[in-house]
């Protein structure tokens, strides 16, 4: 986009990838591509610690704007990273390639109208 910063535009891209990683994750079937994108979503809120961490540096954001997005993303990370976590990429389970239990379809019927 034109006007914005090469740096603020990867940040936003960078964010965005943490979402959709985890989004993605969801859709697979097998713990292990669960895993991966979980993996990825991390990848990707690392990044955006460092892009927050470099904006600070170069006096583009305040300790005060930087350190509420970096305890949300240690959180974050804490929660992918947990080994109770069935699809962690920490916990054993998730390195296997055993589908996931099918899920229930819980749609009520429509009538026909």
């Amino acid at each position: 986009q034109a006007g914005v910063p090469p740096a603020a535009e990867r940040l936003c891209l960078a964010a965005i990838s943490i979402g959709a990683n985890i989004a993605e994750g969801g859709g697979r079937e097998t713990p292990r591509d669960i895993a991966r994108f979980l993996s990825q979503a991390i990848g990707s809120a690392c990044e955006v610690e460092f892009l927050l961490r470099v904006s600070q540096d170069l006096n583009f954001i305040t300790e005060a704007t930087r350190h509420p997005v970096a305890k949300q993303l240690e959180d974050l990370k804490f929660k992918i990273y947990n080994p109770e976590n069935p699809f962690s990429p920490n916990n054993p389970r998730s390195r296997s390639d055993h589908t996931r239990p099918a899920k229930q379809d819980t749609r009520v019927p429509r009538s026909g109208t």
